[in-house]
C-alpha cells in the first residue's frame, strides 16, 4: 500500500510539471522607426499587428507605444501575423506564416519627410547621359533623359540640421570605362541655378576587382550607400573593367547578378554577395532550386508547395499591389519552406472596410520568391528575425549583410 501511494504521489508531481511546463508563456516584440529625406529617425506608431487564426480571422490586435513598439505573450508558440502600416496613400501588409514568436528587432521605414533637414532645391545636368538615376545616390527621377545626359528639375539635396553637407554620388563603371563624380558639397558647382556634373574619371578613388560570373553572365553590379541613408549602385557590361569606388562617407553593400531562365513565364535568379571596401576578387555561383515546381505554381496546376527536400531554399513569398480610389496596397506573405499559396487578400474585420470587393482584379503586379538564407529552424516554420527584416525590405542600412543572398524569381 506504501509504495503504491508513493507511485501516485511521483505521477501527480510529474503531471503538474508537465502542465506548468506548457503554461509558460512565449514573448514576441517588434519595433518601427522611420527615416526622413535626409536621415532623421524617429519612433514610428503608425501600424498594428494583428494576430490571425488558420482561417485568416483576427484573433486580437496589438498597437505600438509611442516608442513605436509592440510587446505580447503568447501561450502558443508559432502564430500567424499581419503587419500593417499606413504609410499615407501606401498601406503596406506583411504577413508572417506559421513563424516561432520572438523579439523581431526593429523594421525601418522610409518616408520623403523634411522635417528638421536643411534642404537645397535646384535643376541638375549629369554627363555622360548613359547612367540612369539608379546610379545618384538621392530619390528624385529624372525628368529628361537624352543620349548625352540626364536632366533634373528641382532636385533636392537634403542633410540634417548641423551636419556635414550633403555627399552627391554619380558613378558608372560601363564598357567606355570607369566614370564618376563625388563632392563633399554640391553647391559648390551651381552655375546660374543649375547643378552640371561632368562625370569623369578618378583613379585615386577606385580599386580594381576581379570578378568570377558564372557561364554565359558578363554583367553585374556594385551596390553601394552613402552616409548610411542613399543607396546608389554602378553597373557595368565589361567584367575587364569592374571596378570599386572608394570613399570614407560611401559604403560598397553588396555585387548583384542575376540571370533570366525563362521569358514566358519571366522565371530569373539573383545572387546578391556582400562586399567589404577592401574585396578585390568575387566568386559567383548559380543558386540551386526546383525550378520545375515554381513553374507549376506558376501556371496554376497546384497550389501547395514543398520546398523542404532542398536544404537551400529557406522562405517563400509572395507580393502584390493592388491599386482603387487613388490607394495603393502592397502585400508581401512570408512563409516557411512548404505550405499553400495565398488566393486572397482579404483583411480581417474592420482593417479591410472601405475596400472594394472585386479588389483581386486590380492586381497590377504579383510575383513569387524563394530565398536562399542559409538558416532555417525546420520544415514549414520560419523564425529567424534577422531574415524576415531582410526579405521585407525592413534592414537598416547601417547593418552589413554578412551571408550571400540568392532568390529565384518569377512573375506573372
Amino acid at each position: 500500500m506504501t509504495l503504491f501511494r508513493n507511485t501516485v504521489l511521483v505521477l501527480s508531481a510529474t503531471l503538474v510539471l508537465v502542465a506548468c511546463k506548457n503554461e509558460e508563456p512565449y514573448p514576441f516584440s517588434l519595433a518601427m522607426v522611420k527615416s526622413n529625406s535626409c536621415g532623421i529617425e524617429t519612433a514610428n506608431s503608425d501600424y498594428t499587428v494583428s494576430v490571425l487564426d488558420e482561417a485568416g480571422e483576427e484573433l486580437t490586435r496589438l498597437v505600438p507605444d509611442a516608442s513605436g513598439k509592440v510587446t505580447h505573450e503568447f501561450k502558443e508558440e508559432v502564430q500567424t501575423i499581419l503587419v500593417v502600416e499606413d504609410l499615407g496613400i501606401l498601406k503596406q501588409f506583411t504577413k508572417l506564416k506559421d513563424i516561432r514568436v520572438s523579439d523581431l528587432g526593429v523594421w525601418h521605414s522610409r518616408y520623403s519627410d523634411i522635417t528638421g533637414c536643411e534642404c537645397d532645391s535646384f535643376d541638375m545636368d549629369i554627363f555622360p547621359g548613359n547612367l540612369t538615376n539608379n546610379h545618384i545616390n538621392f530619390p528624385h527621377s529624372p525628368s529628361v533623359t537624352s543620349a548625352q545626359k540626364i536632366s533634373y528639375e528641382a532636385a533636392r539635396i537634403c542633410q540634417p540640421v548641423g551636419e556635414d553637407k550633403s555627399l552627391l554620388v554619380a558613378f558608372a563603371n560601363i564598357e567606355e570605362g570607369l566614370h564618376y563624380y563625388l563632392d563633399e558639397n554640391p553647391l559648390q558647382s551651381l552655375q546660374d541655378d543649375k547643378l552640371s556634373i561632368n562625370i569623369v574619371p578618378n583613379e585615386n578613388l577606385i580599386s580594381p576587382v576581379t570578378v568570377n560570373l558564372p557561364e554565359g553572365i558578363n554583367r553585374g553590379r556594385f551596390n553601394y550607400v552613402s552616409d548610411d541613408r542613399f543607396g546608389f549602385y554602378a553597373e557595368f557590361n565589361n567584367l575587364t573593367g569592374a571596378n570599386m569606388l572608394r570613399h570614407e562617407r560611401v559604403k560598397p553593400t553588396g555585387f548583384q547578378v542575376q540571370y533570366q531562365l525563362t521569358s514566358s513565364p519571366f522565371l530569373i535568379w539573383q545572387v546578391y554577395k556582400p562586399l567589404a571596401s577592401t574585396t578585390d576578387h568575387l566568386e559567383i555561383t548559380a543558386p540551386e532550386g526546383d525550378t520545375d515546381q515554381l513553374l507549376r505554381l506558376l501556371n496554376g496546376e497546384t497550389k501547395n508547395y514543398d520546398f523542404s527536400a532542398d536544404s537551400n531554399q529557406d522562405m517563400f513569398v509572395q507580393y502584390a499591389n493592388f491599386f482603387f480610389d487613388g490607394q495603393h496596397e502592397r502585400w508581401q506573405i512570408l512563409s516557411g519552406v512548404q505550405g499553400s499559396l495565398e488566393e486572397s487578400f482579404d483583411l480581417p474585420g474592420d482593417l479591410g472596410a472601405g475596400r472594394p470587393d472585386n479588389i483581386p482584379s486590380h492586381i497590377r503586379y504579383a510575383g513569387m520568391d524563394i530565398y536562399d538564407l542559409h538558416d532555417r529552424s525546420g520544415p514549414g516554420v520560419f523564425d529567424t528575425a534577422e531574415a524576415i527584416k531582410l526579405v521585407a525590405g525592413k534592414r537598416s542600412t547601417k547593418e552589413p549583410l554578412e551571408e550571400p543572398l540568392s532568390v529565384i524569381s518569377y512573375s506573372y
